[in-house]
């Protein structure tokens, strides 16, 4: 989920046109630099948003939350989430 993350963050940099960034001033956490503070970004407290939430830590079997999880999410990108031309790519991987 990191690799995925980190390869759409730098997509979408890599896209942004006219030196414009997909994140305004102030959507995401910033460290002050000078003295040594994160400054919190407004998706804290927009109640709205579901692209970035806070992850609340879960207890007990972590194993089967894991599980349960990928099987939704592969549920999804196989169904109503999956794009045109995934199925092609998948065959043509060799590992």
């Amino acid at each position: 989920m990191v690799l995925a993350a980190v390869t759409l963050h730098n997509f979408l940099k890599q896209t942004a046109t006219n030196g414009s960034s997909y994140l305004g001033d102030g959507e995401v956490d910033v460290e002050d630099m000078s003295t040594w503070t994160v400054v919190q970004g407004n998706w804290r407290g927009d109640k709205s948003s579901r692209g970035m939430v806070n992850v609340i830590p879960v207890r007990g079997n972590q194993r089967s939350n894991a599980k349960a999880m990928h099987d939704e999410l592969a549920d999804y990108f196989v169904n109503e989430g999956s794009v045109s031309w995934q199925w092609q790519h998948a065959h043509s991987v060799s590992l």
